[in-house]
């Protein structure tokens, strides 16, 4: 849930880069590294 609601706002305020920043900042608070390969799969 956490990780969908910081990924959104990433692409609301910061474009595509935003979201994967997004990602990262929830990766390192909740060590669920998956989202980091989800994205590149994305870009």
């Amino acid at each position: 849930m956490v990780i969908i609601i910081a990924e959104k706002l990433g692409d609301v305020k910061w474009g595509r880069s935003g979201a994967v920043l997004a990602d990262i900042r929830v990766i390192l608070k909740n060590g669920t590294f998956h989202r980091i390969f989800d994205n590149s799969a994305r870009l």
